[in-house]
């Protein structure tokens, strides 16, 4: 199990942090205990306020004029409802030809920094062939290339809307690809588990860690043992998860909202895992 290595020196976990992974709260509680947190501050970096500014220009146009947040399971659980009712689809293979050409955005202002058009949350390199690449995104779901970026091919469209904010690849069989779902860092999507594919990405399958949306539920990075594919930890708002039978099955080896997992590449049964405020160790891989 992990156990507590030290607590990190950072300001007291903000209300508004727990509030915005409760799905019975109110947008306007959120907004004013995020406000009253950062009143008479100087904007830091990394301290949270533009991942909550994010949250917030997504949100409150869609909230209702209670505050009541959307139900964030609406979209995946049409999508089900319409596999159920009209099957499964039958893949990308039976997909009709189009023609599409990009409109943009393809280009932006520098206002100092780079702002980019668009958030990843991951990128996975194949081990064995660099050519292959893996991102996820925070409501787009998996893309892959094979040819260096050149191109890309989307992955999860028939997931229905998903976020994706960790891949793993087992290290003895690249085909073997892990998705860990939901955005880790704006809360813009939730989880659906841990997703798994035999065949690099093509299909999909849930593995023995799926939650349903309605939980509010994020996962925020997933690791693969560096030589046995069995091995796999991911961190998530609801503890550190670890399988050792290639996601069969899960044990919650710690509790708490994890931000993020590493392991010591010189000996993988020593990880470090961390929360907003605390640094935990394990010599015992987990």
């Amino acid at each position: 199990m992990l156990a507590i290595g030290m607590v990190v020196n950072m300001a007291q976990a903000q209300e508004y942090v727990r509030l915005m992974e409760e799905q019975n709260a109110n947008f306007y509680d959120i907004q004013k205990s995020f406000y009253e947190h950062w009143e008479g501050k100087t904007y830091e970096k990394g301290k949270g306020w533009k991942q909550f500014k994010r949250w917030e220009y997504f949100m409150e146009p869609r909230v209702y004029p209670t505050g009541r947040l959307i139900n964030p399971a609406i979209a995946y659980e049409e999508h089900v409802k319409f596999e159920n009712t009209y099957g499964a689809p039958k893949g990308l293979a039976n997909d009709k030809a189009a023609n599409w050409t990009p409109i943009g955005p393809d280009s932006w202002n520098s206002i100092g920094w780079n702002p980019g058009i668009g958030r990843i949350n991951a990128v996975t390199v194949d081990p064995s062939n660099s050519n292959i690449i893996y991102v996820g995104s925070p409501a787009g779901g998996c893309w892959k290339t094979i040819n260096n970026g050149s191109s890309w091919t989307p992955l999860s469209d028939n997931l229905s809307s998903l976020g994706v904010s960790g891949i793993a690849i087992d290290p003895t069989n690249s085909n073997t690809v892990y998705i860990a779902t939901g955005d880790g860092d704006g809360n813009d999507t939730y989880s659906i588990g841990v997703m798994k594919s035999l065949d690099g990405g093509s299909t999909w399958n849930s593995t023995g860690l799926n939650w349903s949306t309605t939980q509010t539920r994020v996962m925020r990075k997933i690791l693969s043992h560096p030589t046995n594919g069995n091995i796999l930890w991911v961190a998530t708002s609801n503890g550190i998860w670890k399988t050792v039978d290639a996601g069969v099955n899960w044990t919650n080896v710690l509790s708490g909202s994890f931000r993020d997992i590493e392991l010591n590449p010189a000996n993988p049964n020593t990880i470090f895992a961390c929360t907003n405020t605390i640094l935990y160790k394990s010599t015992n891989g987990g």
